[in-house]
């Protein structure tokens, strides 16, 4: 008997980028993935879930509430996707381009939401956004030859919550449409 595999979320949780990045990594996958509204906690003695948090549930004694871990939990599910790359070595860089881009575009993008004025923070983010984009001129995926992780975290961070003047790197606006037609357009 297989394991069910649930994101929990209030219905505008499940619509957010994070929920987002967690759907397409699981299509792009071949994992399937329900999501849910239901309290996560309901069938399980586990603590329950924090307000205003995604909780990524994989039967009922394992809830993950970091989108970089459901993500994770998600391509290990499914290893011939190679959404963590193909190899040890790419299996890391995957890793680093994760924590690098939730600590130096999404922390700064949440601290722009919650003071639209921070000049620093949109300075900061304004660079780290030109580098990526440089970067991408030279190659087609962050990491190996394929879509990996680090490419469906910085493909919907960049097409789905970028204030203006912000660039988003132009491979991803064109390789990486709305929900449903994610799966075939990038995976």
């Amino acid at each position: 008997m297989s394991k069910a595999l649930v994101l929990y979320g209030s219905e505008e949780e499940l619509k957010s980028a994070a929920a987002r990045k967690i759907l397409v990594a699981a299509a792009c996958a071949g994992v399937s993935l329900a999501t849910s509204t239901a309290d996560s906690s309901s069938s399980t003695t586990l603590t329950p879930r924090s307000s205003g948090t995604l909780v990524l549930a994989f039967g009922s004694s394992i809830r993950i509430g970091t989108v970089n871990a459901a993500l994770r939990l998600i391509a290990s599910l499914a290893p011939a996707s190679g959404l963590l790359g193909e190899s040890d070595t790419d299996q890391a860089k995957v890793d680093g381009w994760l924590s690098f881009l939730w600590s130096s575009v999404d922390l700064p993008l949440q601290v722009l939401v919650q003071d639209p004025q921070s000049q620093a923070a949109l300075k900061d983010l304004f660079d780290v956004l030109v580098n990526i984009d440089a970067l991408m001129l030279r190659q087609t995926f962050l990491v190996g030859h394929s879509p990996t992780l680090a490419d469906i975290r910085l493909a919907w961070r960049t097409n789905h919550g970028l204030p203006p003047p912000l660039p988003a790197p132009p491979r991803y606006q064109q390789e990486i449409p709305p929900p449903p037609t994610e799966r075939k357009a990038f995976c």
